[in-house]
């Protein structure tokens, strides 16, 4: 059977004269692998394929939850807002027309962005430092500063700090045991 051999119809019992039947688990195997394909092709046309890919290179949903896991259900919201960009931030809120600008209201250079508020708002250097002097300049980046389980507790500590989210949120500090894996 291995080299392509097979045996003549009628020296075969009958009831192997008619085609076997498919395995559930086989059909079932290749039906999730054909959605896979079609969810990974869809969601690399998907323009938000760009933003995430950005923050998250690679990035696969089951890692999210990996990095949520432990997290509370604030935490992990917040992380959700801040990777998406979909956050109470004047950049987004002026762009579904909830704001009148989309500048930053403490430094008043540039939209305020995640980006900006995370790595250039000068009115955050001093909290800035806080995360370079505990996890080195590599942590300034989006990609470093959102993914990585160890840099999360100096985020939301940072996010705390700018008070920017405190009335929507209240205290988003988390300790340094609370870690985003399990």
């Amino acid at each position: 059977a291995a080299r392509g051999n097979s045996s003549e119809k009628k020296s075969l019992p009958k009831y192997l004269h008619q085609q076997l039947p498919y395995s559930a688990t086989r059909l079932k195997q290749e039906r999730n692998q054909y959605i896979m394909n079609c969810h990974e092709k869809d969601w690399a046309a998907s323009p938000r394929h760009r933003r995430i890919n950005r923050i998250a290179p690679g990035h696969k949903t089951k890692d999210y939850g990996k990095l949520t896991n432990t997290l509370p259900r604030k935490h992990a919201a917040l992380l959700f807002q801040l990777r998406t960009g979909h956050i109470g931030l004047n950049a987004h809120l002026h762009r579904i027309q909830r704001s009148d600008t989309a500048t930053c209201p403490r430094c008043e250079e540039r939209d305020e962005t995640v980006e900006h508020i995370l790595l250039y708002c000068p009115a955050y250097t001093r909290a800035r430092d806080k995360i370079i002097y505990k996890h080195g300049t590599t942590a300034l980046s989006l990609s470093s500063l959102l993914n990585r389980p160890k840099i999360l507790p100096t985020l939301f500590r940072f996010i705390h700090s700018t008070g920017r989210f405190t009335q929507a949120l209240g205290n988003v500090s988390l300790p340094d045991n609370q870690r985003g894996t399990g």
